[in-house]
């Protein structure tokens, strides 16, 4: 199989069924071998009732279920077991690059390990200032503690080669996912080239500072000291 798509659900009952046929549309039309996998954390929206019809409705989407709230690297990591493309696509689910940000992923990856699509590299993208100042902050934090120079590193729109994924240990369950990922992949000797790409209008993400901020504060600081 050529891509798997894989995309994390929590309370998104409103966004991910348009955002599931406009994916669906959009690979048909490029003729390649893919899947859709979708697992929900635990949402209390009704989402899982949209997923399981969705996956009745389109064979190549399949959907899983955490049960409880786990966080979303668990919720990735389970994701990325289940996959089986030769290449894994990571969207957040309100497509903020849309779905033809898979097809200049996919191009760009046969020459890198992992491809990070970004709003913060040569295209004015329209960002919230709590959204904005937060990702900076962190962005300098991780360049500090780890040398990684990635500017979008919450970025909602990632592709892998799987054997990069098969070779690296991921420990965090939480946002810390994102900068675990690419400082295991340097690790490993693989290589992260992100782009920029024109994001849709801003959306409010599943990251609450309140909420999140601390707990990846923290488990950052874990990271850096094999902690995690």
């Amino acid at each position: 199989m050529e891509v798997s798509i894989v995309i994390p659900i929590y309370n998104s009952k409103n966004l991910v069924e348009k955002a599931i046929r406009s994916i669906v549309r959009y690979m048909e039309s490029l003729c390649v071998d893919y899947e859709i996998l979708l697992r929900d954390d635990g949402s209390t929206d009704g989402s899982c009732e949209i997923l399981k019809m969705l996956s009745q409705g389109f064979e190549k989407v399949r959907y899983f279920e955490n049960g409880t709230n786990r966080g979303l690297g668990f919720t990735l990591k389970r994701l990325f077991e289940d996959a089986k493309g030769d290449n894994v696509v990571y969207c957040d689910c309100d497509l903020p690059f849309g779905e033809k940000v898979i097809k200049v992923l996919l191009k760009e990856l046969q020459n890198s390990d992992i491809i990070v699509a970004s709003r913060y590299m040569g295209k004015k993208n329209q960002v919230g200032l709590i959204r904005k100042t937060t990702s900076r902050a962190y962005y300098f934090l991780c360049r500090l503690l780890f040398k990684i120079r990635v500017s979008d590193i919450g970025s909602g729109s990632v592709a892998f080669r799987k054997n990069v994924l098969d070779e690296i240990n991921l420990a965090g369950e939480g946002f810390v996912f994102h900068i675990e990922i690419f400082k295991k992949a340097l690790e490993k000797g693989f290589s992260i080239k992100e782009i920029p790409f024109e994001a849709r209008g801003w959306q409010r993400g599943s990251f609450g500072i309140i909420k999140h901020g601390m707990p990846t504060f923290i488990d950052t600081l874990k990271l850096k000291f094999n902690r995690l």
